[in-house]
């Protein structure tokens, strides 16, 4: 006689087993889902985190276009201007305002009129420039060496403070023999103006009159 073996449960207990997945296997998928799930989530919230911070940057990006934007034409009646780069110190300095250019040797202009801001309504006290070139305290430029400048004319008010009178600059003026600025090579170079301006009367540009 032949004896035939079965496996515990036989071919029924085989069939169920296909049916329903083993315990360790659906938790394997109750993890995976998980792990899935909370990957989707942190690609959202890193999504929201970026688009969140672009949105700020771009706000503060407008702000300071609007807060460094030149105005004016240049002219003695309506100088070029801008907001300080650091409204908040007292001393401070406007950014570089744009750049002109020069062709040619002893290509010339009259240097445009600028002033400070409202905020920081006088040029600072201190000259910035360097041997061989004549300008106001308080005005720097970029690109000399190549360009030769002076500045001599300044727009000035009167204060008076207790018993004197005072003169404060706040700004330069052009034409005439206000303002030159000459190109000495046969390329093309240019120049840009920076102010350095004060809400500090004690550090203004300034002298007494009476």
């Amino acid at each position: 006689m032949t004896t035939v073996l079965r496996r515990p449960g036989g071919r029924q207990g085989g069939t169920r087993g296909r049916g329903r997945p083993h315990p360790v296997r659906r938790w394997a998928i109750r993890l995976g889902l998980l792990a899935l799930a909370l990957v989707a989530l942190y690609v959202a919230v890193t999504f929201v985190q970026v688009w969140w911070a672009a949105r700020h940057d771009d706000a503060r990006a407008a702000d300071a276009t609007q807060s460094h934007r030149v105005s004016g034409s240049g002219t003695n009646d309506d100088p070029y201007t801008a907001e300080c780069t650091d409204a908040t110190a007292v001393d401070c300095v406007t950014p570089l305002f744009a750049a002109r250019s020069l062709t040619g040797v002893w290509a010339n202009e009259y240097v445009p009129a600028y002033k400070c801001p409202t905020s920081h309504p006088w040029l600072y006290n201190e000259r910035y420039n360097p041997q061989g070139t004549v300008l106001p305290p308080g005005v720097g430029v970029l690109g000399l060496g190549p360009i030769g400048m002076n500045i001599t004319g300044v727009k000035t008010e009167q204060i008076a403070e207790f018993d004197a009178t005072w003169v404060y600059t706040y700004g330069t003026l052009t034409g005439g023999l206000n303002s030159s600025a000459t190109n000495w090579t046969s390329g093309t170079n240019s120049y840009q103006l920076q102010l350095h301006c004060t809400n500090n009367r004690t550090h203004a540009y300034r002298w007494q009159v009476g």
